[in-house]
């Protein structure tokens, strides 16, 4: 009936002003007065609300609309300067806490495929969570904040990888073709990007011509559905379409124009999310399982602290107050983890991992948006290393190879181009690999045998010849990199560069291989004990980092900074 559902929406704005105002008054950041009072009108709790649905439509409004606006603050171009950095920290964030998570949800004793399932759950952090919080608390422009948000985007990415071999788990689709399928709609996303990009300005000057200013919302919204649709029809999160869309208007010149007309809206449905994400906690449900929450709840605090402390100090080169700050953002658990949940539900019937997920959301949320307001306070508890400091020197050269990235010489040039063959040619390998592989289903049935030994000859050729290009051009892009890395150092040879960059490789490659080595114990079903070679290998990460860290201190004291006039211009969010 339509008068129910209007009383659920008016019921909604009420409950949202109530909580503004609960957050008023215990001066605290308007997200946690709406966690709190979802909470408590949800069907688990006073059951104030009863259409479901409604709360369910305005608050994936509200988190696409919120994540177009912070599209708004991003030009992806330029975000793509801090991108490797982003890429580094992201992964090592994920796996680290991942790693931990599956090994303690081992301990506890609640099986494999659960504890894997709470490691991928309980790896991303909340872009929206975060976003708000440090808004209202005026620290969103913070010199941090750029590469955060690229190594949020990078997880909110992972996140629908995650869910689209979840779904395809649920429903047979084989591994192979779920890769197949995610790579070529990230693909054509990519593709209607790029070329909006260079069509929208065109199409949104003439529209302006010929209407008012109030066509400008219209605008807004409809660049925003449309990208939004295009990421659902391809199997994707309408969040991230929200974003790419966000990021098309803020490359246009009329980007405040824009962002002023969206923003109200953007807040009205946002609160209605968090007041969603509070509606999903089943307080029965969690009765039966608090040690697994506490226990989780700790996890995702200490693994977030530690893990995004040291990678941001020593790939960031963040100072003492920046690592703390980051940290501590980080500690909310995202919203990607209530749909990776709810995907992977039928896998773990045991455990009610959709009221886990609700749970961990809103208590990290309210955690974090305590936290963050003391974080100068928690700086002072821990001193600063001295200069002697091994790690410390590893992160002073991390940050003279970023500026000699930025930096406009030979060596750096050459790198981005070589880079960018390295990644042409990979892309268009695993293109021809997905081609070749149905159009050879497809002829198995359809050809004579002369004919498939002729195909299958000139797919091995072109195979061959894709597989040289892509190691000729990783080739070249490990040429250019010994050549930074000595240049940092004068009077060092290629030799000492290409030793630093062979530890530094290998010591991350047993990193990853480590922290992934739950993903094959789980699909291999392997016996736990396994588990111990991961720890072994953790040695290994251990003893590799300690020579790069030792070499890499010996000589930091000569490291050459490029000098300001060769600088490209800095990155302004």
């Amino acid at each position: 009936m339509i008068e129910d559902e209007l009383m659920s929406m008016g019921m909604l704005f009420l409950f949202a002003i109530i909580g503004s105002i609960l957050a008023s008054k215990l001066k605290q950041p308007t997200v946690i007065g709406l966690l709190l009072i979802g909470a408590l009108i949800g069907p688990n709790a006073f059951n104030l609300v009863k259409e479901q649905h409604i709360i369910e439509m305005v608050a994936e409004l509200g988190s696409i609309l919120l994540l177009f606006v912070v599209g708004l603050e991003f030009v992806i171009p330029k975000l793509a300067k801090i991108g490797f950095k982003a890429l580094m920290i992201g992964v090592l964030k994920i796996g680290i806490n991942f790693f931990i998570t599956y090994e303690v949800g081992i301990i506890l004793g609640i099986g494999q495929v659960a504890s894997l399932i709470f490691g991928i759950m309980l790896s991303v952090s909340s872009t929206v969570v975060i976003v708000k919080v440090l808004e209202s608390k005026g620290l969103y422009h913070r010199e941090e904040m750029p590469l955060l948000v690229g190594v949020l985007i990078f997880e909110d990415i992972f996140a629908v990888i995650v869910m689209t071999f979840l779904s395809g788990a649920g429903q047979g689709t084989s591994m192979i073709r779920a890769v197949e399928n995610l790579i070529i709609s990230m693909t054509i996303m990519v593709v209607a990007y790029v070329l909006s990009l260079k069509i929208m300005p065109y199409i949104i000057n003439f529209i302006l011509k010929e209407g008012d200013e109030e066509i400008v919302i219209f605008i807004d919204l409809g660049i925003c559905a449309g990208f939004a649709y295009l990421a659902i029809w391809l199997g994707l999160t309408p969040a991230i379409g929200a974003f790419l869309a966000g990021s098309i208007v803020a490359s246009l010149p009329q980007v405040k124009q824009f962002e002023h007309a969206i923003k109200p809206y953007s807040l009205t449905f946002s609160s209605l999310f968090f007041i969603s994400i509070g509606t999903m906690v089943n307080f029965a449900s969690l009765a039966g399982n608090i040690t697994l929450l506490i226990v989780m709840l700790v996890v995702v605090l200490v693994t977030r602290f530690l893990s995004v402390g040291l990678v941001s100090y020593l790939f960031a080169n963040f100072k003492r107050s920046q690592v703390i700050f980051s940290s501590i953002t980080m500690f909310s658990v995202g919203e990607f983890s209530l749909l990776i949940a709810q995907s992977a539900a039928k896998l773990v019937p045991g455990l009610d991992l959709v009221s886990i997920a609700s749970f961990l959301i809103f208590t990290t949320a309210i955690i974090m948006a305590i936290a963050v307001s003391y974080y100068q306070h928690m700086t002072e508890m821990f001193s600063h290393p001295s200069s002697g400091f091994q790690p410390r020197s590893f992160s002073a050269f991390m940050r003279s190879f970023s500026e000699e990235m930025d930096t406009e010489n030979t060596n750096s040039n050459m790198l981005k181009v070589k880079s960018a063959n390295a990644f042409v040619f990979g892309l268009l390998l695993m293109f021809f690999l997905i081609g070749a592989r149905r159009f050879l289903l497809y002829s198995a049935n359809n050809f004579e045998p002369i004919a498939l030994y002729s195909i299958g000859a000139a797919t091995f050729v072109i195979l061959v010849f894709l597989m040289v290009k892509v190691f000729m051009s990783i080739k070249e892009v490990k040429t250019y990199l010994i050549k930074i890395i000595s240049s940092l150092t004068p009077g060092s040879n290629e030799s000492k560069a290409r030793y630093i960059l062979d530890n530094l490789f290998l010591a991350l490659i047993f990193l990853l291989i480590t922290v992934s080595s739950p993903i094959l114990i789980v699909v291999f079903k392997l016996p736990n004990w396994i588990n111990l070679i991961s720890f072994a290998l953790l040695v290994l990460v251990y003893l590799r980092f300690r020579k790069v860290f030792s070499i890499v201190h010996n000589t930091v004291k000569h490291f050459h900074i490029a000098p300001s006039y060769k600088k490209v211009n800095q990155l302004k969010f």
